[in-house]
């Protein structure tokens, strides 16, 4: 992905399209975890030398690696555009990182934890030192690069304290969003911390509260019941003395 990046400004001018990229990454309190990734691209002439639009192509890159199993793998392709779509299933954040080429830079990214707390610190860029910085900066490249996404969601193991990304209303999940002459031009810190998941004190109520009331529900039903019987058992002992 980074290789597409770096070639994006001349593909542009090449083939006209959308090129989104979309990264949503699930991870645990032990950095195992999974990522659904999803983007599209243009057929054009250096569709093939940027991202991997053909299924073999794309488990390639990930074949024999420890630790990381590609799932779900979907590819369309409607007119000129490619859809890709799959998902990745890793024991070890980092190890994704490294066989992964995205935007984050691997050597700047980390999800760390213990005693009860997490931390994610991430840098997302496509600049790269054999980048010529006039090149991809130039005006009218950059308003092409503006029309295009990366997104990336995390789901963090616990409740989000602080970020510099935008908290949905689950509290554990974060967005990042940047247009690519963002992630082009610059380096963009990704930070979140939290705390490790925990059941709600109103949760745990909720919970007793209903177990309680079943419980007293299943007694009053028996109780009903051993009602039931013996006033049967008297109807038909009056029914033998008569």
């Amino acid at each position: 992905m980074r290789k597409l990046l770096l070639l994006l400004p001349v593909v542009l001018f090449v083939v006209a399209g959308c090129i989104d990229y979309e990264q949503e990454t699930t991870l645990h309190m032990d950095g195992s975890g999974y990522a659904d990734i999803h983007y599209s691209v243009v057929v054009g002439p250096f569709a093939d030398e940027t991202v991997p639009t053909e299924e073999d192509d794309i488990k390639g890159r990930y074949e024999g690696e420890p630790g990381i199993k590609v799932s779900n793998l979907e590819v369309t392709t409607e007119g000129e555009a490619i859809d890709v779509s799959y998902k990745i299933d890793f024991d070890d954040f980092d190890r994704f990182l490294e066989v992964h080429d995205g935007t984050l830079d691997p050597s700047r990214t980390t999800f760390t934890s213990g005693a009860g707390r997490w931390k994610f610190v991430g840098v997302a860029t496509g600049e790269d030192e054999e980048t010529d910085a006039e090149e991809t900066t130039d005006e009218e490249s950059f308003g092409l690069l503006s029309g295009y996404h990366v997104t990336y969601t995390f789901n963090f193991p616990g409740e989000v304290t602080s970020t510099n990304g935008e908290i949905t209303d689950d509290y554990d999940t974060v967005v990042w969003e940047y247009t690519l002459a963002d992630v082009m031009t610059g380096e963009l810190p990704m930070e979140a911390e939290g705390k490790e998941a925990e059941f709600p004190l109103d949760f745990v109520i909720g919970i007793i509260v209903v177990v309680l009331v079943i419980l007293i529900c299943a007694v009053l039903i028996v109780v009903l019941i051993i009602v039931i019987i013996v006033l049967v058992v008297r109807k038909g002992k009056k029914r033998k003395t008569v």
